[in-house]
């Protein structure tokens, strides 16, 4: 009976002991060392324009960012553009886009334009496109003068292609787009003849440059640095969309096109107008293909006798670069252009 006692209580203490064990297993399971934080999985970019963009867009538009988000570079045949994203600039003049990505290196394509205020997301959660056309799927760095006009400040636009390596950390980035276009403006050197009023202007022939490669633009990489659709052409055989002749300036009308960084590349080519008055009179008016520079983020002023005949014998068209009002650092640069009349 004692050694019977003694086979159990040996028994129970085993038993005993291997509970304890299990216990103290199971214990160190629960107690390991925590696992790390989850780190942030966010790219966060902070987007601005220049010049006070939104602010200038007035009640009848408003500045839109478009965000397309790439995965590796742009340099493969199949780019595949993994999520876009749109936001309207609120009142701070800026606004954020936050894509939610794994770690990886990545390309980020940035375009800013105007639409009009009364545009409203469609099911894919983006605006209609409404001057420029954002929507090349083959090359998504690319976009298009969808609908161009005279006379329309709402035709600026910016952009800028950056690249961010995505690690553990979230990532949080203040971006400057920069203007893509230059404006074209033509002012008369002339005042109007006593007695003649504008009927309207004709258009035979206004070039400009088209599309324009974000990503190109934002390397200067090569002659065009960015520039495509060269010499594509707008005409409007009538217009009375022409700006007062009679402010101290005399400018009859002005337009946007894409433009490199420094303009010698990408001159435009022929504009040919005409002025039409009141009394059935009119001056026919040729600028020939090259003369005119555009330079990206600049002002270029065409200015000749285009209102009525200088007093001179001959008349030159005038050529001032100039970029007022913050578009960039003051620069100045004054030709001339002999053209028959």
């Amino acid at each position: 009976m004692t050694k019977t006692i003694k086979k159990l209580t040996a028994l129970l203490f085993s038993a005993t002991v291997l509970i304890l064990l299990g216990g103290c297993s199971s214990t160190e399971i629960i107690d390991s060392p925590q696992e790390p934080a989850k780190k942030g999985k966010t790219i966060t970019l902070s987007l601005s324009a220049p010049e006070n963009a939104s602010t200038r867009a007035g009640s009848d538009h408003k500045l839109r960012y478009v965000a397309k988000l790439i995965e590796g570079d742009l340099n493969g045949q199949d780019i595949e553009v993994k999520e876009r994203q749109e936001s309207i600039v609120s009142n701070d003049d800026d606004t954020t886009i936050t894509f939610v990505v794994e770690e990886g290196d990545y390309t980020i394509i940035l375009f800013a334009d105007y639409i009009p205020s009364s545009s409203t997301k469609d099911n894919n959660n983006c605006y209609p496109d409404s001057y420029y056309d954002t929507q090349n799927s083959t090359y998504p760095q690319k976009v298009s003068i969808n609908k161009f006009e005279i006379n329309n400040d709402n035709l600026d636009c910016f952009g800028k292609v950056i690249k961010v390596t995505k690690g553990e950390e979230e990532v949080v980035e203040n971006v400057t787009l920069f203007r893509l276009v230059s404006k074209i403006r033509f002012i008369s050197t002339t005042q109007l003849a006593d007695n003649q009023e504008i009927d309207n202007i004709s258009y035979t022939r206004i070039s400009y440059h088209k599309t324009m490669n974000i990503e190109s633009a934002s390397q200067n990489s090569g002659n065009g640095a960015g520039i495509e659709g060269i010499d594509t052409q707008y005409i409007a055989n009538k217009s009375s969309n022409f700006l007062n002749p009679s402010n101290s300036e005399n400018e009859l009308f002005f337009f946007y096109t894409f433009a490199n960084k420094s303009g010698d590349k990408a001159c435009l080519g022929q504009v040919d107008f005409s002025i039409n008055f009141k009394d059935g009179t009119k001056r026919d008016r040729s600028i020939v293909t090259g003369v005119i520079p555009a330079k990206r983020n600049s002002i270029t002023t065409v200015q000749s006798d285009f209102l009525s005949p200088e007093k001179k014998a001959t008349g030159n068209i005038i050529l001032n670069l100039s970029t007022p009002n913050n578009w960039e650092d003051n620069v100045s640069t004054d030709g001339k252009a002999s053209w028959e009349k």
